[in-house]
């Protein structure tokens, strides 16, 4: 069936939405990372301090005092960087999913870390996976699935599904078969309800109650199948939740 102008353009208008929702939660996740090379960098400066008020201050000590310093900024730098690309507008071109998904994850590994969740990549090719469409709605569909995955995993900590102390953990894995790239996300909460499981897709449904919007796995639904022309599931195994998604390959 042929969308209408007026139905891509709603299609445009809630992505836009989504993504302005996403930024602001990206940018409480990088205030997060850039907490620790601050400190990092104030605790150097007192000690520079210190160094000069009691004559310990050498060419040794200042130059490893820069290397430190400089170090942190370039970490804050490409934090910064990662988020203007992901902030500003993207036309349809060939992109890479893999570094995509790289620079996705370091968005958030800070805050993810904070809430003792872990995050791990595993590519089984040393080749480019090569999709079509606009890199930064497919960025935003990584993010809105850890996104959920960590609430779900924070959820199922004050439930007592799993142990207050225990480290979460979620893998991505990217393969690929002779024509598609498939990303899987899987997370280790309790799983996803078989009672809502069929309805997680859907427009404006949560479960979050006043928390919830409902559209972030929807625009995520709509990115891949719609724009990207791949296919995304749901799926619990061993009483874990996975996302898979298959992306068509251009070589």
């Amino acid at each position: 069936m042929k969308v209408s102008d007026e139905e891509m353009r709603n299609e445009d208008k809630l992505i836009q939405q989504s993504k302005m929702a996403t930024l602001g939660e990206m940018l409480i996740a990088i205030s997060h990372q850039w907490m620790q090379p601050l400190n990092a960098i104030s605790l150097i400066a007192e000690d520079l301090k210190d160094a000069h008020k009691y004559g310990e201050r050498d060419e040794k000590y200042l130059d490893n005092a820069v290397k430190n310093i400089m170090l942190q900024v370039v970490h804050m730098s490409e934090t910064a960087k990662v988020f203007k690309s992901f902030s500003k507008p993207s036309g349809n071109t060939l992109f890479d999913v893999r570094p995509a998904i790289e620079e996705t994850i370091s968005l958030v590994h800070d805050q993810f870390m904070k809430e003792a969740i872990n995050i791990q990549f595993d590519c089984r090719y040393d080749t480019q996976f090569m999709v079509l469409g606009k890199i930064n709605e497919f960025k935003q569909a990584v993010l809105n699935i850890l996104a959920n995955a960590k609430d779900a995993i924070i959820h199922s900590r004050k439930e007592g599904k799993l142990n207050p102390d225990e480290e979460g953990f979620i893998l991505i894995s990217l393969d690929k078969t002779d024509s598609n790239a498939i990303i899987e996300i899987l997370d280790t909460n309790s799983g996803i309800p078989e009672n809502i499981i069929d309805r997680i897709f859907e427009p404006y449904f949560t479960t979050k109650g006043c928390d919830g919007t409902g559209i972030g796995l929807y625009m995520t639904k709509l990115i891949i199948e719609e724009h990207l022309g791949g296919r995304i599931t749901a799926s619990n195994v061993a009483k874990q939740a996975v996302f898979r998604i298959e992306l068509p390959i251009n070589e």
